[in-house]
Order: C-alpha cells, then structure tokens, then sequence
C-alpha cells in the first residue's frame, strides 16, 4: 500500500520542492499505526465506533495499566499485516501522562517489524 508522507512531529503533510511524499511498506504500517493510537473512539462523526477509548479507559486520574495495555496491544493486531505480536513493553507516566510503548510483531510475510513511540496522553 501507500500513503501520503506525514511529519512525524507535526503530522502536517511532508512536501518535497512542493511535490507531496508517498510512503510504502512498513514505514506506511509505522505511520498508519501512529495515526491510530491518537485516533480517539467516537472522533470521527462518520464512524464514532472506531478509535481508541481515550476517555473512557486512559484519560481517568488512574487509569488501570493492563486495561491500557490490551487496548493498545487490540490495536496493533487489528492491522491486517500483522501475524503476532511477539514482544511488547510499555511504561506509563501519570505525572507527564505520556504512554512509552516499545513492540515486535510478526508480518503475515513473516518478516519482523519494530516500533517505538511516546505517545502524549
């Protein structure tokens, strides 16, 4: 598949002398990923039953971890690509109420893909 290139800290379109940026393969899987762990549920008027259940599961004063953890780790093998989730660690920062996630997954063509991200919650 392909995608049009978002800024990684903007998530403003990347241009190129004024031409838009595709990207492929697991950069397109990194990106898209991104993009659905800031996606919050009920976000999007025409679909309000997608997205992640920032208010009511993680944005409480103290959210349970494990609940936290297996909506992000339900996220991750919801992507079509993916086979297993073969290593998955997360730390959660309720003073700055930041989400360090650090994962491996197993692609159905059996290659593996690395993430990490700290997510703002």
């Amino acid at each position: 598949m392909n995608d049009l290139k978002l800024d990684s800290i903007t998530h403003d379109l990347q241009f190129n002398n004024f031409d838009l940026q595709i990207i492929d393969d697991d950069d397109e899987l990194i990106q898209r990923l991104k993009i659905k762990f800031q996606f919050f549920f009920g976000e999007f008027f025409l679909d309000t039953s997608k997205g992640i259940q920032f208010v009511e599961e993680i944005n409480k004063k103290s959210p349970n971890i494990d609940t936290v953890d297996n909506i992000f780790k339900r996220t991750i093998l919801e992507e079509p690509e993916f086979k297993e989730l073969t290593e998955y660690t997360a730390t959660f920062d309720l003073f700055n109420r930041t989400y360090s996630i650090s994962f491996r997954v197993k692609k159905i063509d059996d290659t593996i893909l690395t993430f990490s991200e700290s997510l703002s919650l």
